[in-house]
């Protein structure tokens, strides 16, 4: 409910036109700041700014957030409140996407409880980053005070039965913070696999940790974790904490297993109102050094916010807001729909676009342009391997077009059809290649494919019918039925948002 009351449900998808159909893009308070200035005091503070940027390297385009494309308006911002100050600072919704995504988001029976909920997350997601990143050696707890809840006890002996280690860790880090952890390990796998919660009611943190840790998981699929490793540089990777934060089946370090604990064991525990609760989480946090800022929402009558502790509640390092942006594939969106029309320097500017923000070959073009698509659309199943090869072969680079051939062949999610298409191109590259006329083996390829097959295939090598596969409109909304209905949707979203 907080993904959707907040607009995160919508963070990873093009929202085509709306910024030209409507006031606001998402919700009515934002600010549009027209350029990027240092001195801009409607932009966050200086404090956050030197604490966002360092070094100096941030720059408007990194500020630009990923929904649109070249809308011209510049720097969307939303009003957050500085919880001690009641000030309103604006935090740019780009900042927010690269840095925060969902953490912080929550939705409750009343406005003390939501906020209970996000600052637990924050704090435990804290925790959690720290243990796993430095390798801490926390302290277990004695078994009398896992034994004092029935419902613990079940869970755990429902573990143990099904042949797992199940280690419940003191994760406080010597009484400052109210986070549980539990190891849970498989010794015939040497699997391993953690979980945290944070509660003050120290039983209700434990009961929550044991239940994340069996949320939407079968008991049978805990086995396919990973072991520890020692090497803390590949658990303190950023791609292993966000690994962590999504499903948490990132690396986890021996040194959380380490005989000796490097703190004591710290037992906490709290009675009180919901609103004494969330005057303890906030105290802490702030004596922490921290700050605290927050965004409220009511758009379906259910109380939501959205809270942002900076230094403290970024699952990504700050410097991706420069180096590893996720609005830097945007520009592939306007490129992608013109294919057919794109001279030798477009295709090569599009081809050096994908080399320098996708590592990944194996990503999927909808997910990298945030476009929905029906199954049976070509575009759905094309990865960023696949379009490489095509842009090749467009480009006549025959030696490169044929190594990414033959990565399609064993890797891109290919139909028999097309893996039917990409054998034929790849003989019919390897014979160039190999200075051989392919008109004196053309008989014995027809043996080997199809006709209609064979005939694409020496189009396609000899840069014609260039993307012909893929069907194209002027618009994505327009190609595509299933993007139209979520813009639809979206569009209702914001009627809800000026209602309410």
């Amino acid at each position: 409910m907080e993904r959707l009351a907040t607009g995160f449900f919508f963070e990873n998808y093009f929202l085509e036109g709306m910024i030209n159909n409507s006031q606001y893009l998402h919700f009515p308070d934002e600010i549009w700041l027209p350029s990027f200035s240092r001195k801009d005091e409607q932009l966050l503070t200086k404090k956050l700014l030197n604490y966002y940027d360092p070094n100096g390297d941030l720059e408007e385009q990194h500020l630009l957030e990923q929904n649109t494309t070249d809308s011209g308006k510049g720097i969307c911002c939303l009003p957050f409140i500085n919880l001690e100050k009641k000030e309103t600072v604006n935090f740019p919704v780009a900042l927010l996407y690269n840095l925060y995504v969902s953490n912080g988001m929550a939705a409750g029976n009343s406005r003390n409880e939501c906020f209970c909920q996000a600052l637990c997350e924050i704090i435990e997601r804290h925790v959690k980053q720290r243990v796993i990143a430095k390798g801490l050696t926390l302290p277990n707890i004695p078994t009398h005070f896992l034994e004092r809840s029935p419902a613990t006890k079940k869970i755990l002996e429902k573990l143990k039965h099904h042949g797992y280690m199940v280690i419940v860790k003191d994760s406080s880090l010597g009484g400052c913070f109210p986070v549980i952890c539990v190891l849970l390990i498989h010794p015939e796998s040497g699997s391993t696999f953690a979980s945290f919660g944070a509660s003050l009611r120290f039983e209700v943190a434990i009961e929550r940790t044991l239940t994340e840790l069996l949320q939407g998981r079968k008991l049978a699929h805990l086995s396919h974790f990973q072991p520890p490793v020692y090497d803390l540089s590949l658990t303190a990777d950023s791609y292993n904490i966000e690994s962590h934060f999504i499903n948490s089946d990132g690396l986890l370090p021996w040194q959380m297993l380490r005989d000796n604990a490097e703190y004591t064991f710290s037992p906490w525990d709290f009675s009180g109102t919901t609103a004494e609760e969330l005057r303890q989480l906030k105290t802490l946090i702030l004596s922490s050094g921290f700050s605290i800022y927050y965004r409220e929402y009511n758009q379906f009558g259910i109380d939501t916010c959205r809270i942002i502790v900076p230094g403290m509640s970024e699952i990504y390092p700050v410097d991706d807001l420069v180096w590893n942006n996720k609005n830097k594939t945007a520009v592939l969106r306007r490129l992608l729909l013109q294919l057919p029309q794109l001279n030798e320097g477009d295709l090569l500017f599009l081809l050096h676009q994908l080399d320098e923000n996708t590592s990944d070959p194996h990503l999927l073009i909808p997910d990298l342009i945030g476009v929905l698509f029906e199954k049976d659309n070509p575009w759905n199943n094309l990865c960023v391997g696949e379009l490489r090869a095509h842009i090749l072969l467009a480009l006549h680079n025959h030696q490169h077009a044929a190594e990414s051939c033959l990565w399609c062949l064993e890797y891109a999610p290919l139909s028999q059809q097309r893996k039917l298409l990409f054998r034929a191109i790849l003989t019919l590259l390897e014979c160039r290649l190999a200075e051989e006329k392919y008109q004196d083996y053309e008989k014995c390829h027809i043996s080997f494919f199809p006709k209609e097959i064979y005939r694409q295939a020496k189009k396609m090598t000899a840069g014609k019918n260039r993307f012909s596969w893929l069907p194209f409109a002027s618009t994505w909304r327009e190609l595509s039925e299933k993007h139209n209905s979520l813009l639809t949707l979206y569009e209702r979203f914001r009627e809800t948002a000026t209602t309410t």
